[in-house]
């Protein structure tokens, strides 16, 4: 399944309204996108984060070197960047 920053919003307002909360301390992303772009996924994040949606972004079943390219392209453009792996 591939998520577009419009899936990624939904899933978190439905997550905000099953857990009866305003925020979410830590957002994962599962599995990383082949082919949705990380750009648009991260901004989608970082606009949750803005939002005070979302606390702190983390990522799993990802590589290390798919880490670092998200956290670079993170702070290249001035976007929130995953704080944690799994």
């Amino acid at each position: 399944m591939f998520l577009s920053d419009i899936d990624i919003k939904k899933a978190v307002e439905g997550s905000l309204r099953k857990l009866k909360t305003d925020y979410i301390d830590l957002y994962q992303m599962h599995w990383p996108d082949t082919v949705v772009p990380i750009e648009e996924s991260l901004k989608a994040f970082d606009e949750l984060v803005k939002e005070g949606k979302v606390r702190y972004l983390g990522t799993s079943n990802d590589s290390a070197y798919g880490l670092t390219k998200a956290n670079e392209i993170s702070k290249n453009n001035n976007l929130s960047r995953f704080e944690s792996i799994q």
